[in-house]
């Protein structure tokens, strides 16, 4: 369990993009939270069959420690270069993915979250194509 564990967290020195035909191949393999979250869920569930009775509530609280902790644990989080290029002023997604040289879907999904936690604005110009983003006003 505690190798799996270390594989889930520093997966990203074991494999590099081009070690993949396909980048969306890298992303699946690089979803550090989901599978940490999907493992948590397997544990706690075969902890209850076994008859210890572990809550939703803690399950929860673990899980949500856990992310925390796999964000600290970046030296520069995706999400903070992401932030850091829009102190700059607004950008169109495929500037912010290009930029930056992150992938495209994984960028589209960051920034759908920082939108979620109302840390950005996301908008359209009428004739523009694409979606921008800015900081939100504090």
């Amino acid at each position: 369990m505690e190798r799996t564990l270390v594989l889930y967290f520093k997966n990203k020195v074991l494999y590099a993009p081009s070690d993949f035909e396909n980048e969306t191949n890298y992303l699946a393999v690089n979803d550090i939270k989901q599978s940490v979250s999907s493992e948590l869920e397997m544990i706690f569930a075969q902890l209850n069959a076994s008859g210890e009775k572990i809550s939703q509530k803690d399950i929860d609280v673990v899980k949500g420690n856990i992310e925390k902790s796999i964000e600290r644990s970046a030296p520069t989080t995706r999400k903070e270069q992401i932030l850091e290029y829009l102190e700059k002023g607004e950008a169109l997604t495929t500037n912010i993915s290009n930029d930056l040289g992150i992938h495209p879907s994984y960028t589209r999904g960051l920034l759908r979250k920082l939108n979620e936690e109302g840390v950005v604005n996301r908008y359209e110009k009428k004739d523009i194509q694409g979606v921008f983003w800015s900081l939100k006003s504090t």
